[in-house]
């Protein structure tokens, strides 16, 4: 049984309960000086509500799950929406420990699918939104041009690559991105790509390629399945630009727009008619 999650900022904690145990006359369950949380049955809903310096208003919705197996039916829906996904294990977050699937809609709004394990004592050590990041910078960078692209990843340093070789490809990466990336984990130190195995070939030679150019990363490429998995990670001395290199790695090019309509012949002259500059006179409308 699957149970709606709704999180909600707020600026004054002690208003908002109280607010909220008016509009659903019922107590919280958890009560921090941080959290509140109300586990409603009708309708059947885990409210929660925290003060920790978000913008106010709605933070993340969500899908609580009873089993490993509805997290994983979750998951495999929005890879099928081919939204980008990131996965949490064992997460230390708004006081309980769970599994996390996350992704971002169309529309921007953070979903977090999760399987609770037990409740712990802190609210959760850093955001609990900070691997869910990549996501913004895959989506971000598939509305960029190559050229701004091509200036994030030249701040990043290290590759041995001409700015226009650069150029070349980081269209290449992202273009493999948009037809074959599936599924995105990222960790502080790596990012770990999952493609669509039909891709494997491709994937391997643009990864031996870029052991060649950028040899201070490591990469690693297994092939499991209907799946080719692709790690890239970052050594600690280049962690502060583990941001911008990841998102090199994880641009996805959009999609080419469709060819224009062609224009509408002239109905004397048929198809293909040329206009013709003045004074000649069309031969087929004379």
């Amino acid at each position: 049984m699957k149970r709606l999650h709704v999180h909600v900022a707020v600026d004054d904690l002690a208003r908002s309960t109280a607010f909220y145990s008016t509009l659903f006359a019922a107590e919280p369950v958890v009560v921090e000086a941080d959290y509140a949380k109300w586990m409603l049955d009708d309708p059947k809903v885990n409210f929660a509500i925290s003060a920790r310096g978000r913008a106010g208003g709605i933070d993340h919705l969500g899908l609580q799950v009873e089993t490993a197996e509805e997290l994983a039916e979750i998951a495999a829906r929005l890879k099928a929406a081919n939204e980008g996904v990131v996965s949490e294990t064992d997460a230390a977050c708004c006081y309980a420990r769970s599994d996390k699937e996350w992704a971002i809609d169309p529309q921007g709004v953070r979903w977090e699918s999760f399987l609770t394990h037990g409740q712990i004592t802190t609210y959760g050590e850093g955001s609990p939104f900070s691997k869910l990041e990549t996501i913004g910078e895959v989506k971000a960078a598939c509305c960029a041009p190559p050229t701004q692209r091509l200036e994030i990843a030249a701040a990043v340093g290290g590759c041995t690559l001409s700015a226009p070789e650069l150029a070349v490809r980081l269209t290449e990466i992202a273009g493999l991105n948009r037809t074959a990336l599936r599924h995105v984990r990222r960790s502080a130190a790596s990012v770990e790509l999952i493609y669509d195995g039909t891709a494997a070939a491709e994937i391997d030679g643009l990864i031996e390629r870029e052991r060649t150019c950028c040899a201070g990363l490591s990469f690693a490429v297994r092939h499991e399945g209907t799946d080719s998995v692709v790690t890239i990670g970052v050594p600690a001395e280049r962690s502060g630009e583990a941001e911008a290199i990841f998102a090199a790695f994880t641009a996805v090019e959009p999609a080419a727009k469709p060819a224009p309509e062609p224009a509408q012949a002239s109905g004397c002259c048929g198809p293909a008619a040329v206009k013709t500059p003045e004074p000649a006179v069309s031969a087929c409308c004379a």
